[in-house]
């Protein structure tokens, strides 16, 4: 899972400094269909969003978003 290995990582929080579109790219997906899956995750409270960084708030939330 990206969010295991990528970024700044700490205890308390995992930090992706990563653009939409380069995520999209990384998964076959346009930014737009990223975007409304991103918004969906922080509006569950999984993930922050902010200028080309993803903070996953949540880690085992998720997995189980993902189906892991």
């Amino acid at each position: 899972m990206i969010a295991e290995g990528y970024g700044e990582i700490d205890q308390a929080r995992r930090t992706l400094q990563l653009p939409q579109e380069d995520l999209a790219a990384m998964l076959g997906l346009s930014r737009q269909t990223t975007n409304s899956l991103l918004k969906t995750l922080e509006q569950q409270g999984i993930i922050g969003l902010s200028y080309a960084a993803i903070e996953v708030l949540d880690l085992k939330g998720l997995r189980q978003a993902a189906g892991l």
